[in-house]
């Protein structure tokens, strides 16, 4: 879940030495706006007033941070900036979208908006009932699930919380269409929640599992060949659908450096799904997400 910052850090300037802190890590709170400027860019001059104006009206829900192409030509150069002024939202160390150019406020609104979330955001389960479920879930206990997620629904129908654990209970239990079916009657602000992207990386890893072949036994033949892609791939989806994250990070990550082209780019989804997994807070992602961003930058 986004945490807005305190006033006095909404803007911030970009250094060699502080990006690691300024861009990277605040990115994992929340998404930070970088502003790739210079003083002889008339474009930069009239793009400032505009993002500091956001700034300042979403309260902390972004970092805009500003890189003076000129005085760190090196850092902007590695970050793959061809003119100015350009934008780069960064997303849990990831780059979320770009814009180049002068842009008028709107479609600034418009890419802050797909990863900012709204004022008072975010759903927390009302009660312990939720923990009660997620362990019955876990302990492969159907029954008992579903008649303390009918209790909860009944008492709290307004709490989302109850609905992702609707959806996970119906993919634990393999009932994977069901589970697609409820999750396609949420509202698209609640589909794009953090909540939602658990649910569908779920989604995806049940989807890789159901297409892999049953005859094949993966595991095995990742022992036999460690490099194997494949074994990589599907190795990984089981252990993310099983929960075992650190493992299904360590397979993904091999996959990803190893075999990045692998069904059109499928390993770097790999990884992402994952973090979806782990949620935005996690340290584990927040680790992985740093090494993908320093890899590819």
């Amino acid at each position: 879940m986004n945490t807005p910052v305190d006033n006095q850090s909404y803007i911030v300037e970009v250094t060699a030495q502080n990006i690691q802190q300024m861009v990277l890590d605040a990115s994992s709170k929340v998404p930070v706006l970088l502003d790739v400027w210079a003083e002889w860019c008339e474009p930069c001059k009239a793009l400032t007033p505009i993002l500091e104006k956001l700034a300042e009206q979403y309260a902390g829900r972004f970092i805009l941070a500003k890189l003076n192409a000129d005085e760190q030509q090196e850092l902007a150069a590695q970050l793959g900036v061809q003119s100015l002024p350009t934008l780069k939202l960064i997303v849990d160390g990831q780059v979320g979208g770009e814009l180049n150019g002068l842009q008028p406020e709107s479609v600034i609104r418009e890419l802050l908006d797909k990863f900012v979330e709204e004022e008072g955001g975010g759903a927390e389960p009302s009660d312990n009932l939720a923990e009660e479920i997620r362990r019955a879930i876990n302990a492969r206990d159907t029954d008992r699930a579903q008649q303390l997620l009918q209790q909860a629904l009944t008492e709290h129908p307004e709490d989302k919380s109850y609905q992702y654990l609707a959806i996970e209970l119906l993919v634990s239990a393999g009932e994977l269409a069901a589970a697609k079916q409820r999750f396609e009657s949420l509202a698209q602000e609640d589909k794009d929640a953090e909540e939602g992207k658990r649910a569908e990386a779920r989604f995806y890893f049940a989807d890789i599992l159901e297409a892999a072949s049953h005859e094949t036994d993966y595991a095995l033949q990742l022992e036999n060949n460690p490099g194997d892609a494949d074994a990589l791939f599907y190795v990984a989806a089981t252990m993310a659908t099983t929960a075992r994250y650190d493992e299904a990070l360590e397979l993904a990550w091999d996959l990803f450096q190893t075999h990045m082209s692998y069904k059109s780019g499928e390993p770097r989804v790999v990884l992402l799904k994952v973090f979806d997994l782990l949620g935005k807070s996690d340290a584990r992602a927040q680790k992985y997400r740093r090494k993908m961003f320093n890899f590819l930058h």
